[in-house]
């Protein structure tokens, strides 16, 4: 039971206000204990999915492999015939090339795993993360030095030297494994397009930046533009004009900028209906209004008071704008790719749609070669089982469900 004593006046000198006061036992003195971290619940229930996702990447991989494996015998074949002497001791150097990689893949496996169960919140895993950055082997320049510039048939040697690797589960081990989920893609897909966008409008900043330094701001609002005002705008979504909306109030010339190239991709956006399913008398009229305010909005650009007050800064916009169609476009354009990304679509159904388009077909999907596992002759040939069950549905037997 608890002891207790009664204290009179402080000992040191009168007190205005003596009294008593009761007090219990002094407080022991505890060592400080370590407060366990909470292993984070919902990211480890997310584990078992990733880890069939990385099984199924794997096999997938594997799959992808052998649809290219043709293409690399070909090249390889073209390099013996043009180089014979060259060749062999070339593919010797390609294979130990490919070894070394894999070595370094295999080392850095048990590193990364440790970094993926820290991010999971595990507190041992999540404590020592920092170490197993450091400990990490990145991007040596090895294999380059050993091959030098990369030529036809390459891959084949080097892919020789990474199979033994590959059985490490390539995605864990850090080795580039190509998306090959629906899901995959898009995020792969949505990734790529925000970082061309980043690129092009950190350029576009710069050069506005110049011209206003120059004294050049302002892109006057042409007729055609506030005549089709009201009409595009009633017929359009507003991811479709809100930067037209912002030049008419302000018509500087980089929102002048913004608003034709905000314009271009409605007459895109109408132009990929007329070719699935044509267009209204009303679509009719609004994609020659958007064009013709587009093209009236750009000779304002380019008007005295503006790039043509200033020849270079306009050929810089000019250049500018030539790698915006080459490295964005083929991205923005993609109007699966932003339904999915707003969540208006599924994955798979986007996937879908990608398929079927022939421009993202030879623009863009061999940078994204697991689109090609989801072609009919893919899933048909080149992927056993999976092939024929399809990804999803393969999926789906393995997690159960």
């Amino acid at each position: 039971m608890a002891q207790y004593k009664i204290l009179g006046p402080a000992a040191n000198g009168p007190s205005l206000n003596a009294g008593y006061r009761i007090i219990g036992l002094a407080p022991q003195k505890t060592e400080p204990q370590e407060i366990p971290q909470p292993v984070n619940q919902e990211g480890l229930s997310s584990i078992p999915g990733d880890i069939a996702d990385a099984g199924m990447n794997l096999f997938m991989s594997a799959g992808n492999k052998a649809i290219q494996l043709p293409d690399e015998l070909t090249e390889a074949g073209q390099q013996l015939i043009a180089h014979p002497l060259a060749t062999p001791p070339r593919a010797a150097r390609g294979i130990l090339g490919g070894l070394l990689e894999g070595g370094k893949q295999l080392y850095n496996l048990p590193l990364n795993l440790g970094t993926y169960l820290g991010e999971k919140g595990i507190p041992v895993f999540k404590q020592t993360a920092p170490l197993a950055e450091k400990l990490k082997i990145g991007e040596t320049g090895l294999q380059k030095a050993v091959m030098g510039e990369g030529k036809p048939g390459d891959e084949l040697w080097k892919d020789i030297g990474l199979a033994g690797s590959m059985l490490a589960a390539p995605e864990a081990a850090g080795l580039r494994v190509p998306a090959v989920t629906s899901k995959g893609i898009v995020k792969q897909l949505s990734k790529q397009k925000a970082k061309e966008l980043s690129v092009a409008k950190k350029d576009y900043s710069s050069l506005f930046t110049q011209a206003k330094e120059s004294g050049l701001s302002h892109a006057p609002v042409p007729n055609t533009a506030i005549k089709n005002m009201s009409g595009i705008i009633k017929n359009s979504q507003s991811k479709f004009h809100n930067s037209f909306k912002k030049y008419l109030s302000d018509p500087t010339i980089e929102n002048a900028h913004w608003a034709q190239s905000e314009l271009g991709a409605l007459e895109r956006h109408l132009d990929s209906i007329s070719k699935k399913t044509g267009l209204t008398p009303s679509q009719i009229k609004t994609q020659k209004a958007v064009t013709d305010t587009k093209n009236a909005i750009k000779e304002s650009m380019f008007s005295n008071n503006a790039f043509g007050k200033n020849p270079a800064l306009g050929l810089k916009y000019q250049q500018l704008a030539n790698r915006y169609r080459e490295n964005v476009i083929p991205y923005t354009r993609l109007e699966e790719l932003s339904e999915s990304e707003a969540g208006r679509m599924r994955p798979k159904t986007a996937v879908k749609g990608l398929l079927t388009d022939d421009q993202f077909m030879i623009d863009l999907a061999k940078k994204n070669p697991g689109i090609f596992l989801h072609t009919p002759l893919a899933k048909q040939i080149g992927l056993g089982a999976a092939g024929l069950l399809g990804y999803d549905e393969l999926k789906r037997l393995m997690r159960g469900g």
